[in-house]
């Protein structure tokens, strides 16, 4: 069996030095590193080290996160059904790696040097560097793509390849490791050399069984992840039918199984796709897109039959098929017990706009409804991009407060900034009047500025705003902002 593994590692940024990354957890009142990326490592950080001590070692150029084995166990899995593209066997290889069995591939990639270069290419494409290696074992390509990258052996030529090889290439026990160190053996080649019959009784049985798995004496097997199961709910008519009866009263029963699977994997769809298998032309596919993965069979029902009434179906349909091609994890909740009164009687608050929003879209059109996105910048004009509701993108939570210190934003804000003659007691303020669409308003009350630098590799032109919140005495509240140098006065926005 011939098995490829992948190393997961980070692409270094192009920047000049780049940014290291270490993964850190506590450990005994002190902060020690459990994982490092590459740049860290060419600086010195070993696994283990105290993060004060790596931190010397970088400089100011550090990212520091806090390093969660589960969180990485799942990335990896993710990352194994990823790679089920080059086989069907794949089986994540922790802490940092892939098992890839392709035997039976070799004419689909026609030769195991063109696949590593297609899966290192893909991997980076994700943002991974990986190193990767071939053999006809697995503990020799572990060992290989991460001591010996780009190796691709043949059977039989394991012994040769593995002799310069560090013990720690086929993970032996860290015990048999050090023991082996103190006899001034410390590669594959050295051991291999020891008496075979002496091995077991100094330094365990083990110790055997891997150099044996290594060389293809002994068989080692691995567990593949299973591909995901689609989500496929199909129904056959003995002949085909014209009637929308009978088409629409089995569509309804595909939605209730394809929602039934979807309740067993804990997932909803974010795309359902209906297709008519016709008597006299090809298949006709209705698909519906949503805004929030759902899974509400009488929602998905409402979406569909509209599409469905208006459909071609020609001289008859034979089958149908539903299929939920674009799932998501749908977050679970606590059910209220049965006497006590629900807070919200037509379901909680996203699915019920979920649905607003689903049902909107498929009948105005996929760009007729679109919400508002948040984008990281201090810039009010720039704060928030629209998007149709539909988008592939996850829907952001809800905004929480804004903490204690920073300013509320007004309620409505200006399409562009409305220049204004103002007049203040010091270049910081308080704004005491104002003239405005040719009135000479007084300024009530002035609140201290809030100041916003400009985002210079945007626009190098752009001056500082401090931006005031002034109530006139007719009763409007404004959001007045001073820029500076050009010593100009503009109104951005009014609280209603």
């Amino acid at each position: 069996m011939w098995s490829i593994n992948l190393a997961r590692r980070r692409c270094p940024p192009s920047a000049n030095p780049p940014e290291a990354l270490l993964l850190t957890s506590p450990h005994a009142a002190r902060e020690l590193v459990r994982a490092r990326c590459r740049a860290a490592q060419h600086l010195g950080v070993r696994i283990g080290m105290d993060v004060a001590d790596a931190r010397a070692l970088i400089g100011p150029a550090l990212r520091i996160e806090p390093h969660t084995p589960e969180r990485n166990a799942a990335a990896l899995r993710s990352l194994a059904r990823w790679a089920l593209r080059f086989s069907p066997r794949v089986a994540p290889d922790p802490p940092d790696g892939l098992l890839i069995d392709i035997t039976g591939t070799q004419r689909l990639f026609r030769s195991e040097r063109r696949l590593r270069r297609l899966v290192e290419r893909a991997l980076c494409s994700l943002g991974i560097e990986a190193t990767t290696a071939a053999a006809s074992t697995i503990a020799a390509a572990q060992a290989l793509a991460r001591f010996k990258p780009g190796a691709v052996i043949k059977p039989a030529e394991e012994r040769e390849a593995l002799s310069p090889l560090p013990l720690e290439a086929l993970r032996f026990d860290p015990h048999a490791i050090d023991a082996l160190h103190e006899l001034n053996v410390t590669t594959i080649g050295q051991l291999l050399r020891l008496p075979r019959a002496a091995l077991p009784g100094r330094f365990g049985a083990d110790l055997l069984v891997r150099i044996d798995q290594a060389l293809g004496v002994r068989d080692e097997n691995f567990t593949p992840i299973r591909p995901p199961v689609p989500a496929i709910a199909e129904i056959s008519f003995d002949g085909p039918t014209t009637r929308h009866e009978p088409i629409h009263a089995a569509a309804r029963s595909l939605i209730d199984q394809l929602a039934d699977i979807m309740h067993r994997r804990g997932v909803g769809a974010r795309t359902i796709s209906l297709t008519l298998g016709r008597a006299d032309s090809q298949p006709l596919a209705l698909t519906i897109q949503l805004s929030r993965p759902n899974r509400n069979p009488r929602h998905l029902w409402s979406l569909l039959r509209p599409h469905l009434e208006r459909a071609d179906i020609g001289l008859g349909v034979e089958s149908l098929r539903l299929a939920a091609p674009v799932l998501a994890r749908i977050r679970t909740r606590q059910e209220p017990m049965p006497t006590a009164p629900r807070a919200h009687p037509h379901g909680e608050p996203d699915q019920a706009l979920g649905e607003l929003a689903d049902t909107l879209a498929n009948r105005l059109g996929t760009h007729a409804v679109a919400r508002g996105r948040t984008v990281n910048t201090h810039i009010p004009e720039r704060a928030f991009v629209l998007e149709p509701v539909l988008s592939a993108r996850r829907p952001a939570p809800h905004a929480a407060p804004p903490p204690p210190g920073i300013a509320l934003r007004p309620t409505r804000l200006f399409d562009r900034p409305i220049p204004v003659h103002a007049t203040a007691l010091s270049p910081d303020g308080p704004v005491v009047r104002i003239v405005w669409q040719g009135r000479d308003e007084p300024v009530q009350s002035c609140t201290l500025p809030e100041r916003i630098a400009p985002e210079w590799w945007r626009d190098p032109t752009a001056g500082v705003r401090d931006y005031f919140r002034i109530a006139l005495d007719n009763g409007r509240t404004l959001w007045l902002f001073h820029e500076w140098p050009h010593n100009r006065w503009f109104i951005h926005g009014e609280w209603a």
